[in-house]
């Protein structure tokens, strides 16, 4: 009867440790996939600093090889007047139309003096006696008394009028030259176009803000609401 009861609790126990081995299998964690690495989409610019459509054929640039002003995408030439009113710049535009008058001035009075004395220099020269002929050779003193004397004094005239017509007409011209209606360097006019565009951009801007509608919330104690709203 013992050896029974040893020998049935021997299959009991052998029985157990192998539903304990069965229960305790190994367990395989699942292999996952790395997540693809997470791609930053760009952002949009804010609406303060998108650039109006309006700035496209209004803004200004410089030709410096032609030395010309360009109005926008079309490359538009302006002109001097046209550049400064567009700069609202009137005080420019006012130094420029003089340096222009002073220099057609000077221009005019140039060339004037100049032909003043080419042409009195060459009617001295028309004049001038003949001292191997005629009435010179005819006796002494027509020669010693009238021609030369003559001669000499067309020679001086002739000469003066050339140095004066040359030297005031010239310098008159170099004057107008330097009148110049061009007021303004290569550098200055750059800096003039970045702060127009500059002020070009932030007018456009604040008049783009203003037309853009705007939602106001509204509320009294008879109830609430959206106010939809416009400035002009």
């Amino acid at each position: 009867m013992g050896k029974s009861s040893i020998a049935g609790l021997l299959v009991l126990l052998c029985a157990s440790t192998a539903h304990a081995q069965e229960g305790l299998a190994p367990v395989v964690a699942p292999i996952v996939a790395p997540a693809p690495p997470a791609v930053a989409l760009p952002a949009s610019p804010p609406p303060s600093e998108r650039i109006p459509p309006a700035f496209f054929a209004r803004f200004l640039s410089y030709d410096a090889a032609e030395k010309q002003v360009l109005m926008g995408q079309q490359r538009r030439p302006l002109s001097r007047e046209e550049v400064f009113t567009e700069m609202g710049r009137p005080d420019l535009l006012a130094k420029s139309r003089a340096a222009e008058r002073r220099r057609l001035i000077l221009t005019i009075s140039g060339v004037g003096v100049l032909s003043t004395g080419l042409i009195t220099a060459a009617v001295a020269r028309l004049g001038m006696p003949n001292l191997n002929g005629g009435f010179c050779t005819r006796n002494h003193r027509n020669y010693n008394e009238i021609c030369v004397p003559d001669a000499q004094r067309r020679e001086t005239i002739s000469a003066a009028a050339v140095v004066v017509g040359v030297g005031v007409g010239g310098l008159l011209g170099t004057l107008a030259v330097m009148s110049s209606p061009n007021i303004l360097s290569k550098d200055e006019v750059e800096a003039l176009i970045a702060g127009h565009n500059a002020t070009l951009m932030r007018r456009l801007r604040s008049r783009a803000d203003a037309l853009r509608p705007k939602l106001t919330p509204v509320a009294s104690w008879k109830g609430g609401g959206l106010a939809l709203s416009f400035q002009f």
